[in-house]
């Protein structure tokens, strides 16, 4: 694994460990999840859903702020959008709430997705897996729930295929390893198997 992934894994580690210290409930998802379920790829960004409660919001800006640039009126902020997500008509339900902090010394970016009260968010919640990796621990989706986060991804792709630009799609597909999965999904097709031969250290995710 090399020193960029580990240095990803190694900073969700320590954000993992402030919120666990809190006591509040979170599950790594995205791109450090795949990393983790053995989809190797680079990535900055550390994204959590983590039930952050209004009683968290001093504290965790307090423990934050020692590694993170953070502000406290921007974890209200998300906290307050995720109670207007079902009850405000007006809202913009095209984004989850979520607040983001930078990583001074690494440059990594934390994303955090706070619950909006669907039943689904409390699942993933309830099925995190605990993976011990040499960085420090995590607690991540399972494998189950990282399978279905890419199928969302699959039928959002489908709904905007008019805007995608297939050229890039097809050209990094090729490079990924991945096109006869980007064919079947541009299709409507369910993906099928990879082959017997494939030696790919990439879990194939569908």
């Amino acid at each position: 694994m090399d020193s960029e992934i580990q240095t990803t894994l190694r900073v969700a580690a320590v954000a993992v460990r402030i919120f666990d210290d809190l006591g509040i409930p979170l599950v790594v998802v995205g791109s450090v999840a795949g990393i983790v379920h053995q989809h190797t790829r680079r990535t900055h960004d550390i994204d959590l859903l983590a039930d952050v409660r209004p009683t968290h919001v001093r504290r965790l800006a307090q423990a934050l702020v020692v590694e993170w640039d953070v502000q406290e009126g921007v974890i209200q902020e998300a906290l307050e959008k995720a109670q207007r997500f079902h009850s405000d008509p007006d809202f913009d339900r095209r984004w989850r709430p979520s607040f983001n902090v930078g990583h001074r010394a690494t440059a990594r970016r934390l994303d955090v997705f706070i619950p909006i009260g669907d039943r689904y968010e409390r699942v993933q919640l309830q099925r995190r897996i605990r993976a011990d990796l040499p960085s420090g621990p995590l607690w991540v989706v399972s494998i189950e729930d990282a399978v279905l986060a890419k199928a969302q991804w699959a039928r959002i792709m489908q709904l905007h295929r008019s805007a995608l630009n297939l050229r890039y799609l097809h050209t990094w597909a090729e490079h990924l390893g991945v096109a006869d999965l980007l064919d079947a999904i541009l299709r409507g097709e369910r993906p099928g198997p990879p082959p017997a031969d494939d030696d790919s250290q990439q879990l194939r995710m569908f």
